[in-house]
């Protein structure tokens, strides 16, 4: 049996010297059983895992809109997200109830639980947009820079009374604990404008080292909308760095079915590229 990592190199350097002009993705290409896992997560709402970790640890789809696409090293952390210790993702799931994204193109990561050269560490979580960019360390904020039960917010009605009075910019943070990051979806229900739940919330991570994205728990590029050119930047630029393929899928969080995996939406360097099965796919960069 030929190795995986020689089944990516041969038809890699067939296409480097223009021998492979047509796209050769196969019918099961690890596109296709990407999608399956996303929507399996998404509506996967169990409160928290097994082990007793919060809910992302194992459900749901963790994302991150990128603001500047066309930046060859977009999987690095800002030098501002450097400064303030933070990252901001977002976290759909069927119970969640956002039907919009704070952009349209992106990068979806793994559970958070599942293996990975670079683990992600979750530092708190808010129901909505908190604007954590503006705040010194992601998290807190001059009047509240402890977390929310330790703020007296413990309950919905506390909660609705904190939101209602600073506004989601300004309120105080979650801890990402099994119950508080359940919680922070359940208040989502209890917006004082029920409207406010079409919007995304925010997560936010500790910064990584940079310039490592083949160790990053990446599992795909998105797009909504018109972001495709822009994810198809991406994924060109990802595959120069490292070798490795992210399947580009379509997210429509209005329908049920919420991921979309077509061959026809890859770049055309991943569309000329014959790629290893999902089972084979090369984890180590090849340079």
């Amino acid at each position: 049996m030929i190795p995986a990592i020689f089944r990516y190199l041969l038809p890699l350097l067939a296409t480097l010297l223009g021998l492979q002009p047509y796209p050769v993705l196969s019918a099961d290409d690890p596109g296709r059983s990407v999608v399956l896992r996303l929507q399996q997560r998404y509506d996967d709402i169990r409160p928290e895992c097994p082990d007793g970790g919060p809910a992302a640890n194992c459900n749901g789809v963790v994302i991150r809109a990128i603001r500047e696409p066309s930046n060859p090293t977009f999987w690095n952390p800002s030098q501002t997200g450097i400064d303030r210790d933070g990252v901001s993702f977002s976290y759909i799931r069927k119970d969640v109830g956002s039907e919009l994204l704070p952009g349209n193109a992106g990068l979806i990561m793994r559970e958070l639980g599942a293996p990975s050269q670079q683990p992600l560490r979750m530092r708190c979580v808010f129901p909505s947009n908190a604007n954590t960019a503006m705040r010194a360390d992601s998290c807190g904020t001059e009047a509240f820079p402890l977390p929310c039960h330790l703020s007296g917010v413990t309950d919905i009605p506390t909660w609705q009374a904190h939101f209602a009075e600073q506004g989601p910019t300004k309120t105080c943070h979650f801890t990402p604990t099994a119950y508080w990051f359940q919680f922070n979806v359940e208040v989502r229900k209890h917006y004082p404008d029920p409207d406010s739940r079409r919007y995304w919330n925010e997560l936010v991570f500790a910064a990584w080292p940079p310039d490592i994205p083949e160790k990053l728990p990446i599992e795909a590029l998105y797009f909504s909308g018109d972001g495709l050119a822009d994810a198809q930047l991406m994924q060109e630029n990802y595959i120069h760095a490292t070798g490795l393929f992210l399947p580009i899928v379509r997210v429509e969080l209005t329908r049920d079915r919420v991921f979309y995996y077509s061959p026809k939406d890859q770049s055309q360097l991943a569309q000329k590229t014959t790629w290893p099965s999902d089972s084979e796919q090369v984890t180590e960069p090849l340079n």
